[in-house]
């Protein structure tokens, strides 16, 4: 094969199998296509055993937890936990204890990019935050270094002030990848075991942890979780569940709370009083990281991180006279503002901006009339056939009408008709539906 022939073979296997938005991206600067291939190949198969692996884990917690459950049930308790624990019933210490094994379990080292390779891929916006981040922990990691000495023991770590921060951004400005950097930077500081936890990175909800990689804050923290739209008041653990928190957590030097737009107010003073329990100080005097988007999905059955919390609650909920705005009060903000996602398309861009805040302006409602079609789906997908290998994304208001082109596209393709049954297994009712689906050619 001549140079020439392999360059176009290898563009072509990336131009099909890697997802763009710019083609100026898929090959970077003084790289061959050879190399271009390799290094995509070797980032999907990263990917996969990372998705393999965390999905084994989560059917494991399911087990775990369906466990826990039956346990519970027979045990007769009740759906919210007492106010006073002082000594945990053994099916609650085992739930402790599963959950702080997969704290660690989800904690296991797996190759990936090296903290350069990361800190060269940062544009300019996460640079900066980045930079002030690493800043920080460096002058922690020195204080720390000076405390091991004989004639330092005067210095106390607590003197540094812990870094609280929101970090802010709309989708698409790299909030996850400046994630990813951050706790490799954690871990290239502190070099820890692998039983060590430097960096807990926690999210609201099952589907937000499972895209971090991580757990969630509720099951990380032994948070009080909502039952039927009714959150449970704060109890306090035992002794011996502080403890075994505590020696998994011992190494802790940053907490990472992504899609913070999902945690109420109530959660976080939770989260707060949780810290406060296990380490004894002040949110546990960790530099706790907030990532995400405020203007997106709000939390469930509860008020936004940044609200007071009212005196009912706090009184209800948290056993105290009054609470201090945790947010309003001790949190630093910033913000990413490159969108990489739409780089390459400013009017796509300004478009969903002016959708996020609210306030449409007269050039998006026009570009977004302009774009509506009224004439039938066939004509469309007739349309849509003429634009070749790069079709405009088609939106639905009905699935009806998705499911309609859905299925003119699987009549275009030339290959043999393979039918799957979809079984219901959300309640294990048995009911199936069944759906085409074409099996494309090697």
């Amino acid at each position: 094969m001549q140079e020439a022939e392999g360059d176009d073979f290898y563009y072509s296997l990336i131009f099909l199998f890697v997802p763009f938005r710019d083609e100026s991206t898929l090959v970077m600067e003084g790289e061959t296509m050879e190399e271009a291939f390799r290094r995509h190949r070797e980032a999907s198969i990263r990917g996969i055993e990372n998705h393999f692996n965390t999905l084994q884990k989560l059917l494991e917690a399911e087990r775990n937890w369906k466990k826990i459950v039956d346990a519970r049930n027979k045990a007769g308790f009740t759906e919210e936990l007492p106010d006073n624990m002082e000594g945990d019933e053994p099916q609650l210490l085992g739930e402790i204890m599963e959950a702080v094994a997969d704290i660690a379990d989800m904690h296991i080292n797996v190759p990936n990019l090296t903290l350069e390779q990361r800190e060269a891929m940062l544009n300019l916006d996460q640079k900066r935050i980045f930079d002030k981040i690493k800043s920080h922990l460096l002058s922690q990691k020195e204080r720390e270094d000076l405390l091991e000495n004989e004639s330092s023991r005067l210095l106390r770590i607590d003197n540094i002030t812990p870094l609280r921060m929101f970090i802010s951004g709309v989708g698409g400005t790299g909030k996850s990848f400046l994630i990813e950097a951050i706790k490799c930077l954690v871990d290239d500081i502190w070099h820890p075991k692998s039983s060590e936890i430097m960096c807990a990175i926690v999210a609201p909800t099952g589907i937000a942890a499972f895209n971090v990689g991580e757990l969630t804050i509720h099951r990380s923290f032994q948070l009080p979780i909502e039952h039927e739209g009714k959150t449970a008041g704060y109890w306090a653990l035992s002794k011996e569940a502080q403890k075994r928190i505590k020696m998994t957590l011992k190494d802790l030097k940053i907490i990472i709370v992504d899609k913070v737009s999902m945690v109420s107010n109530l959660n976080l003073a939770y989260l707060h009083m949780r810290l406060e329990d296990i380490f004894g100080t002040d949110v546990g005097s960790k530099n706790i990281l907030f990532v995400g988007d405020l203007l997106q999905l709000p939390p469930v059955n509860g008020r936004p991180v940044f609200n007071k919390i009212s005196n009912k609650l706090v009184k209800t909920r948290l056993g105290a006279a009054n609470a201090v705005n945790i947010w309003k009060e001790t949190v630093e903000y910033d913000e990413l503002t490159i969108n990489e996602r739409q780089k390459g398309d400013e009017t796509f861009f300004k478009m969903l901006d002016s959708v996020r805040h609210g306030c449409l302006t007269d050039d998006t409602i026009d570009t977004v009339k302009s774009r509506v079609f009224n004439v039938s789906i066939q004509e469309k997908y007739k349309e849509l056939e003429s634009e070749g290998t790069n079709p405009p994304m088609c939106l639905f208001s009905k699935v009806d009408a998705c499911q309609k082109i859905n299925e003119l596209m699987l009549e275009s393709l030339e290959t043999d008709k393979i039918e799957l049954a979809c079984v219901d297994v959300v309640d294990e009712s048995g009911s199936t539906a069944k759906f085409d689906k074409k099996q494309i050619k090697k």
